[in-house]
């Protein structure tokens, strides 16, 4: 397998083990979501997809938007600039940070006349 060097605290060189083969790939892929995709090629690294599904194509997983089709990346943007992306925003177009909605219809009331 090669000599693998450094992995003795005295820095002695010895031969490789299957072991130190793991070891070493494990240290060095990460997968913090837990889909079975290394960080370094998932799309969407904070949220579990391992479909790796992109429907809108821009590089950004479905999991990682507000919304799953997500067509000119208008879910992520805010808008109103109400610090709520236009995703989840119950009146993406005017400004209402508190979201308010008293009636209930999932329409902001700062949206109804």
């Amino acid at each position: 397998m090669g000599e693998c060097s450094g992995n003795i605290d005295d820095g002695e060189t010895r031969e490789c083990t299957v072991e130190d083969y793991f070891v070493s790939v494990n240290a060095t892929v990460t997968d913090t979501d837990g889909d079975t995709i290394p960080e370094a090629t998932d799309n969407c690294p904070t949220n579990p997809n391992p479909a790796q599904i992109d429907s809108d194509g821009d590089g950004i997983g479905d999991a990682c938007h507000n919304c799953q089709l997500d067509i000119g990346n208008m879910c992520d943007l805010d808008i109103d600039g109400d610090g709520v992306n236009n995703g989840v925003d119950n009146c993406p177009e005017v400004f209402n940070p508190n979201q308010l909605d008293t009636d209930g219809n999932s329409q902001g009331n700062a949206c109804q006349k």
